[in-house]
């Protein structure tokens, strides 16, 4: 059963990243989290991540402004570990609200802006002073979410949407979140935090993240992004819900 759970979380997470760029972890960890401890719902996500988001990011790669994700990777990194350490002393239901209050949050802000098929393009055509000082801010607080939660997202997110173009937006997300899902397997391992056993049911989680990756990147092509942003709203509007009450 819990393989069979897995595969299909992975599945529908991963449409909703190949359409819109991010979501794997928001969508496929509330599920997860209620079959699996949470170190290993985390292992599990962020290794079939390797697979399905390197795959994605690859893809992108011509459109990608290495910058802007620098600037958000060095901190993210720098405080991953820590949010590990939480991870191993709190409570499972602290982690529930926790991440109910991350997949909430990305529920509104998807609510309020929809992914859009052609971004906001500033005047100057690049960053400003309030988004290199806000960048270090969301890198961090990126890295507390995902060693906690697996979930980077929601700071990341939030700001790429901000100060960004959608197309390189993508592609800086793709990047960032594939290099802090390998930077995160290796802490969790390395420090014993999950069970390097996980292992197995994330390699057979590989080819729903792959295959669903597909389906999403099909999907984007034939109905508007802003559509299918606010139907990913509710879904997890539902999950946040599950996960605060639960």
């Amino acid at each position: 059963m819990t393989l069979l759970v897995a595969v299909l979380a992975v599945a529908v997470a991963y449409v909703v990243k190949g359409v819109v760029g991010f979501g794997s972890v928001l969508v496929s960890m509330p599920v997860l989290i209620w079959v699996l401890p949470p170190a290993d719902a985390v292992l599990v996500v962020t290794s079939a991540d390797l697979v399905g988001g390197g795959v994605l990011a690859w893809g992108a790669r011509r459109e990608v402004p290495w910058r802007v994700v620098a600037l958000l990777l060095v901190p993210l990194l720098a405080l991953q570990w820590v949010g590990t350490e939480l991870l191993a002393v709190l409570d499972v239901r602290v982690v529930r609200r926790v991440l109910a209050v991350l997949v909430g949050t990305m529920a509104l802000a998807l609510l309020r802006r929809p992914v859009r098929p052609a971004g906001w393009v500033r005047p100057d055509g690049g960053l400003g002073a309030v988004a290199l000082a806000t960048a270090g801010l969301a890198g961090a607080v990126a890295g507390l979410c995902s060693g906690l939660v697996g979930a980077p997202g929601p700071p990341i997110v939030a700001w790429v949407r901000r100060f960004v173009d959608d197309l390189p937006g993508r592609a800086a997300m793709l990047w960032v979140f594939f290099v802090s899902s390998t930077s995160l397997v290796v802490i969790l391992l390395a420090d014993h935090k999950a069970d390097a056993a996980r292992l197995g049911l994330a390699a057979a989680c590989v080819p729903a993240a792959v295959g669903g990756g597909f389906v999403g990147g099909q999907v984007a092509r034939r109905i508007s992004p802003a559509t299918f942003g606010r139907a990913v709203a509710l879904v997890l509007t539902a999950a946040a819900l599950g996960l605060a009450v639960g």
